[in-house]
């Protein structure tokens, strides 16, 4: 005899999609699982009244009782220890990232120090010095924001549905973020070294030994 169906049940959390469920009568013989419902103050109490039923019932077998929650406990704390190593990983490659542009804008200076002291002595401005670093790399980092945020998002889009059928997809709004945070810490550290140069002294730069 049926007592219930329910359409859409979490069996495994957010690792399985949910599936309907059919509650029926079943012989003492084939009965698997024993639910129970409580509230949490009472919970040992009917935990230690079911296994005492339940070895009435089947004393050949031993009761193994647990509470449905655990199930959800153990999926939240696998998520959320995914979640620190992504966002641990994430610091690591932009800290790398920064690093290696402010390597990339110093050799450029270096390459540029006559070009810089010239434009100095012509009158530039610290904008216009300014301008000349940075031009080649703003237009690299437009590029690799754009790779980068639809590259990224299709590789996470391929782990995560290889983990979960239920996640929160990448979005516009994810990519925007993530850009505008690779542009701040490139802007910050890159800043220091660019002050320094626009404040040059030319005549330090075209000194000819």
């Amino acid at each position: 005899y049926v007592v219930g169906v329910v359409a859409n049940v979490y069996n495994r959390g957010l690792w399985r999609e949910m599936e309907p469920v059919m509650f029926r009568y079943g012989n003492p013989e084939v009965v698997g699982h024993v639910i129970a419902s409580a509230p949490a103050d009472k919970a040992m109490k009917l935990k230690a009244s079911m296994e005492t039923i339940y070895r009435d019932m089947f004393p050949e077998r031993v009761p193994n009782s647990r509470c449905m929650e655990e199930e959800m406990v153990e999926a939240n704390t696998v998520n959320n220890n995914i979640v620190k190593m992504f966002v641990f990983l994430g610091v690591v490659a932009l800290l790398l990232s920064a690093t290696g542009l402010f390597t990339l804008v110093s050799l450029n200076i270096i390459k540029k120090m006559k070009e810089i002291g010239v434009r100095k002595v012509l009158g530039a401005s610290s904008g216009n010095i300014t301008r000349v670093i940075n031009t080649e790399f703003v237009i690299i980092l437009l590029i690799a924001s754009v790779l980068g945020g639809y590259g990224g998002a299709f590789m996470s889009e391929m782990l995560m549905s290889s983990i979960w059928d239920y996640y929160q997809k990448a979005t516009i709004t994810t990519m925007i973020i993530s850009a505008t945070i690779m542009f701040i810490s490139s802007a910050v550290s890159i800043a220091y070294k660019i002050y320094n140069t626009t404040r040059l002294n030319p005549a330090t730069v075209l000194r000819d030994e």
